[in-house]
């Protein structure tokens, strides 16, 4: 079935604001797009109102850059009165409503994956096995919200023989709207945490959420769930199909029993039993955390008829996304870059793994503010902080943002020593305190929440210290000039501290 306008107009009851030529009704779209920056001729342009822009502003740009057609609100003035323009109620519910009823003419299996820590992760793997066997389908980047999730659904082909999506959240009910979209086959849930606990009021409102996905499963569904997660009874009892469960417990149906790192080679090594055989990898991550993800992959797998090769294969392809606990070691330092998001479960789990791979070396934690936990932000900053203080096993804490200062004072009342905590507002002045304080065998983690933008103190942190070695050459020559001068210096560095 090809996606064409009138495809549009039928799935979505839009109309043409003013009939076009037939040839541009009947031709396939290359794709829907929501950027006009990024619109390439052949896409058809779908204008949505977001909290800065409104796309209906950019309509007369995307139609002068080729765009098949755009799709408006009929309730909207935009000063457009003619030109290729479908018509409807309101665009975010028309690409819903097109998202779903597109998904209903291609029944390919879809895996959902929801949870919060460690989600984006398992649908790597899943989709990397999956596409050893099938022509897949899988999120790409961050497209797991609202709008994410049925643009990623109309990229659904007739040659897709199955299908990985990633389901985020931050209210009630938005589980609910994308799983009645998508039609999962199989849900699995990675873990239950704190995330998003801002908008969802408590923890008990996080598993409401989350179950949302086993409410929605069709009678022939499976969910995959942690048997080692707090809330596994509740998410199970909630479940109205089979389920398979995973993890260390003795309960399991499918039982880890090896999880070792290795630091210096920047590995763990995991092994489990499913399907009846036993699987053994090393993987090129360093965190328990990998364990859970590796063996719910391999549950689904086995599920939808991948073979050992086939995982094997798949698995053998992963590589971390970006800022997802991403190891990398420049002049003999470790920098842990976990950069892309953070909530208070994942924090913990990051620095449990900094503290088991330092050795002999130091730890420095880089701790940026953990958003969307509303009137429980400072309490649960300041939680992270006792621990810290209490468990004095990390060597120096540098803080970033109102709120992980918060993280730092409890950190200090707790017991952790003053004169190794700081709390800066600033991203240079990050990297070049951190650069001081870093020597070689010491290991760094860099995390926080996504707007803090610590990515950027990863890349410069990384691009710093793999300079060093050409400061050195330029300062020995410097010292070597300034004796023939008679010119002495005084190097120091400046420290914030809180």
């Amino acid at each position: 079935m090809k996606l064409t306008p009138e495809t549009v107009i039928r799935l979505t009851g839009g109309e043409w604001l003013k009939m076009p030529d037939a040839d541009i009704c009947q031709t396939s779209i290359r794709q829907i797009s929501i950027d006009s920056r990024k619109l390439c001729p052949g896409d058809l342009f779908w204008a949505l109102k977001g909290e800065i822009f409104d796309g209906h502003d950019f309509v007369a740009e995307a139609l002068d850059k080729g765009a098949l057609a755009a799709v408006v609100s009929r309730h909207v003035n935009f000063g457009i009165t003619q030109g290729r323009l479908i018509c409807v109620e309101d665009t975010l519910e028309g690409l819903q409503m097109l998202a779903a009823s597109w998904r209903d003419q291609h029944p390919c299996p879809i895996v959902a994956v929801t949870g919060s820590c460690g989600k984006t992760t398992t649908k790597e793997l899943i989709a990397g096995i999956l596409s050893q066997k099938f022509k897949c389908l899988s999120t790409e980047g961050n497209m797991n919200n609202h709008i994410g999730v049925p643009l990623t659904l109309l990229r659904l082909r007739d040659y897709h023989e199955a299908g990985v999506l990633e389901l985020g959240m931050n209210h009630q009910g938005e589980i609910a709207k994308l799983t009645a979209m998508i039609k999962p086959k199989i849900g699995a849930i990675t873990n239950i945490g704190k995330a998003h606990i801002g908008f969802l009021g408590s923890i008990n409102g996080i598993v409401e959420a989350k179950a949302e996905l086993l409410d929605g499963m069709g009678p022939d569904g499976l969910a995959v769930l942690n048997r080692d997660d707090p809330f596994y009874n509740i998410l199970a009892a909630r479940s109205k199909n089979g389920i398979i469960s995973l993890g260390e417990s003795e309960d399991a149906d499918i039982r880890i029993d090896k999880i070792e790192i290795f630091p210096q080679e920047g590995r763990t090594d995991v092994s489990f039993k499913a399907g009846g055989e036993v699987f053994s990898f090393s993987m090129p991550v360093l965190g328990r955390f990998i364990a859970y993800n590796l063996a719910m992959a391999v549950a689904i797998a086995i599920q939808l008829g991948c073979g050992r090769s086939e995982i094997e294969a798949g698995i053998r392809g992963f590589i971390p996304s970006p800022g997802r606990m991403h190891h990398h070691v420049v002049n003999d330092i470790h920098i842990l870059d976990d950069s892309y998001n953070a909530n208070p479960e994942s924090v913990h789990l990051a620095l449990k793994t900094l503290i088991e791979c330092k050795g002999t070396g130091r730890s420095l934690a880089i701790l940026g503010d953990m958003l969307e936990l509303g009137d429980q932000s400072e309490c649960l900053h300041r939680q992270l902080g006792q621990w810290l203080g209490y468990k004095r096993k990390v060597d120096f804490l540098i803080a970033f943002g109102p709120q992980a200062k918060m993280m730092a004072q409890e950190a200090i009342k707790s017991g952790f020593p003053a004169q190794k905590v700081w709390s800066m507002d600033d991203h240079e002045a990050v990297v070049g305190l951190a650069d001081s304080l870093l020597h070689p065998k010491d290991w760094a983690l860099i995390k926080g929440s996504r707007q803090m933008s610590l990515d950027k103190v990863s890349k410069r942190l990384i691009d710093l210290i793999g300079s060093r070695n050409s400061v050195k050459n330029n300062v020995k020559n410097g010292v070597k000039n300034d004796v023939k001068n008679g010119v002495k210096r005084d190097m120091h560095v400046q420290r914030e501290v809180p």
